[in-house]
């Protein structure tokens, strides 16, 4: 009997060691509470790792970005595929470059405004990856204002100029000069032309072809005009050019021929 005996209580005994070490190689489950910050700090890990492979430029957080210096996705390994901008002005187009690998805005960007890029691509594996980035551009210690002579909807001559008034002087002409946009409804060769540093006219190289449709685009909002002197606002408007009426004028004769 007591060998009997024995051999049960160590049969016992050997049972619940093995069901001590399966407890113990098994683990406690997680609380509710680890669970969630477990996978706070996954998303958190793949976060990061989007970020240094998908880089967005101004980065998440900044305040008083430069709206000269635009919006810039760069893709370290793989390529950029998607790039959304949503602000308050709208989407922000922009182009693809360098294989893919480079994404940048094409216009300058709104002068105190927040921006939400959101930018998709691949990484080095070719995996999808995303990453986003919510900035605010400067808001300036000066700003100018543009006028057009042209009044919307109406109709001019010929020879009429495209006349642009600034309220600041500007001294960065290159800047301004790339940011107005022309679009004609026949085709017209001209130039821009300042007379002073608050005026800015467009000529067309001979006249304007007669009955053309004319649309004029200032994407001036950001614009560096002078140092520290900002566009605050953009600038559209669209006219008409009439019929062909020349006259030449002598003042040998003072005589006029139309």
């Amino acid at each position: 009997m007591r060998g009997t005996r024995a051999r049960t209580c160590a049969g016992i005994a050997a049972v619940a060691a093995i069901g001590l070490l399966a407890s113990a190689c098994g683990g406690s489950p997680q609380t509710p509470a680890q669970a969630s910050a477990s996978a706070s700090a996954s998303a958190r890990a793949s976060a990061a790792q989007a970020e240094s492979e998908l880089k967005i430029t101004p980065v998440n957080g900044s305040h008083g970005a430069s709206p000269s210096a635009g919006i810039t996705v760069s893709a370290t390994q793989g390529k950029v595929t998607n790039v959304a901008v949503s602000s308050p002005g709208g989407p922000v187009a922009g182009t693809l470059r360098d294989g893919g690998r480079l994404w940048h805005s094409i216009w300058t960007l709104g002068v105190s405004q927040t921006y939400t890029v959101t930018a998709t691509g691949t990484n080095g594996s070719g995996q999808r990856i995303t990453t986003t980035s919510t900035f605010r551009t400067l808001t300036p210690a000066q700003t100018f204002q543009t006028e057009i002579y042209e009044g919307s909807g109406q109709t001019y001559g010929v020879g009429m100029p495209i006349m642009l008034i600034f309220s600041q002087p500007i001294t960065n002409r290159a800047a301004v000069e790339r940011s107005l946009e022309l679009t004609t409804s026949k085709p017209v060769i001209g130039s821009w032309y300042w007379d002073d540093s608050e005026h800015l006219d467009f000529r067309p190289r001979d006249y304007w072809p007669a009955n053309t449709t004319v649309s004029f685009n200032g994407r001036l909002d950001g614009v560096e005009g002078a140092p520290g002197v900002y566009g605050a606002a953009n600038l559209t408007q669209t006219f008409y050019i009439g019929n062909s009426v020349i006259a030449v004028a002598s003042t040998t004769t003072h005589h006029t021929q139309i």
